[in-house]
């Protein structure tokens, strides 16, 4: 029994020994979680900076998507974005670790880096059209194909450029909108569905056509133009500002009735939008010389005093 206790005895102390090397040694540390974590956590968050330098763990979850991982932690953050991610891309802009996967979705993943740990903290969106921006290039290359169903499987309709050139900026990083397509970084889905949005909330106008087998979203400086014929076409096209529709379905009698329809509709509205214009510039033209003739006629009053003043 003596000897049993004896041994308890050695195992308790080499613990103590343990334990308070380990808070000598992360004693710093400790003390920054206490203001990062609370007291509260304070046990669990020591308890997780000995696993991951002790124990062979590469990571511990202190709360949802915040870790503690071990020093070396770029295999560790890549290990953990390839468990819950498809194939992630990373980028890496600072302190901040960006990762994107082929269903359109971004982790971010903020680091504060310590001598003995590293907590990282992960943040997922997905990405709804809203967290990329076309950049528009003007050439007449006609129309060009970039994206073909028949070699793309996540694509049952193609992609065309109509003369156009265009990139994508997504994040800190510009592509082409072929690669960007073709590779996964951005789906076609997301620039119809931030047009719809954009339409619906009145920041683009939006025309359709023949039975809605056409939809024309019309920006400042870009038009998207989407088929969903009765024969199956469901191309999209991307095209340079002021494109038509009568320019890629050639001799539709219905088509060009409506874009004369369309043309007539903006035109009377540009005359307004004239006419509003010429009444706010001569309103503010005869405010002005009103402003003006008071200014004379005090400066008048004034020289009138001071006349009179000197006689």
């Amino acid at each position: 029994m003596k000897k049993f206790l004896k041994v308890i005895g050695i195992i308790v102390l080499v613990l103590a020994v343990i334990l308070g090397v380990t808070y000598l040694s992360f004693r710093e540390p400790a003390n920054q979680l206490v203001e990062i974590f609370g007291e509260e956590d304070f046990t669990k968050a020591v308890g997780a900076i000995f696993k991951v330098n002790f124990s062979g763990e590469e990571k511990v979850e202190l709360e949802e998507n915040k870790y503690i991982i071990k020093p070396d932690y770029e295999s560790t953050l890549d290990s953990l974005m390839k468990e819950e991610y498809d194939k992630p891309e990373k980028e890496v802009i600072g302190d901040l670790v960006l990762y994107s996967d082929k269903s359109g979705n971004i982790a971010s993943v903020s680091l504060d880096v310590y001598p003995q740990f590293v907590i990282a903290e992960v943040q997922v969106k997905e990405t709804q059209g809203t967290d990329y921006e076309l950049i528009i290039g003007n050439n007449k290359n006609g129309l060009v194909k970039i994206v073909d169903s028949k070699k793309n499987e996540d694509y049952d309709y193609d992609v065309y450029l109509y003369n156009c050139s265009i990139n994508v900026r997504i994040l800190a990083r510009t592509l082409t909108l072929k690669n960007a397509l073709n590779d996964g970084d951005i789906k076609a889905e997301q620039i119809l569905n931030k047009a719809e949005n954009d339409a619906e909330g009145g920041l683009i106008s939006k025309y359709t056509f023949v039975d809605d087998q056409y939809a024309l979203y019309q920006y400042g400086n870009y038009t998207v133009i989407k088929f969903n014929t009765d024969d199956g076409n469901e191309d999209l096209y991307i095209c340079r500002f002021g494109t038509k529709l009568s320019n890629l379905v050639k001799d539709n009698k219905e088509i060009k009735e409506k874009e004369a329809e369309i043309d007539a509709e903006n035109k009377a509205k540009n005359e307004i939008e004239k006419e509003k214009q010429k009444t706010t510039n001569t309103t503010t033209s005869n405010t002005t010389k009103k402003t003006t003739n008071t200014t004379n006629t005090s400066k008048k009053t004034t020289n009138t005093t001071k006349s009179e003043n000197k006689v």
